[in-house]
């Protein structure tokens, strides 16, 4: 990608939902008549993931994740200002949930990924070992056949 597509994810991130902002929560009155907010987690989580992906692509256009992160999360408050203030917590609860999840799953795939370097840097050490080991000997063989 040349600078300007790159310029461009960075000022045009955009959060684009598939959903209306009450498609984000559930309103449940309870028995005494008090009214309760629930994040709808499946919801919630598919912005979670929209919102990494739009991250992803700034990431692989070598743009800064950092200000692309602070322009998604401006625009989804400005999306979910119409949600009441006890629906909207609930939603911000599930979401930082859903964000430590994704954030979980990437930490385990690059301990994975670094375990595998780690282990082929071991096998080429150990390769480097056999061959200084086999000429080591070559050359006292040579030596001692040689007196």
């Amino acid at each position: 990608m040349d600078v300007k597509e790159v310029e461009y994810l960075e000022r045009g991130t955009e959060f684009k939902p598939l959903r209306k902002p009450s498609d984000y929560y559930q309103k449940v009155v309870a028995d005494d008549g008090t009214i309760i907010y629930r994040a709808n987690r499946p919801a919630v989580r598919e912005l979670a993931n929209a919102r990494m992906e739009v991250v992803r692509q700034v990431a692989l256009a070598g743009g800064n994740v950092h200000t692309a992160g602070l322009d998604l999360s401006d625009q989804v408050e400005a999306f979910f200002m119409s949600v009441p203030p006890e629906a909207l917590a609930e939603i911000y609860g599930c979401l930082a949930q859903e964000m430590e999840a994704i954030a979980a799953t990437l930490n385990e795939e690059a301990d994975k990924v670094e375990a595998e370097v780690e282990r082929q840097g071991l096998a080429a050490e150990q390769i480097g070992t056999a061959i200084g080991a086999v000429i080591l000997f070559s050359l006292v063989f040579f030596f001692l056949s040689n007196t």
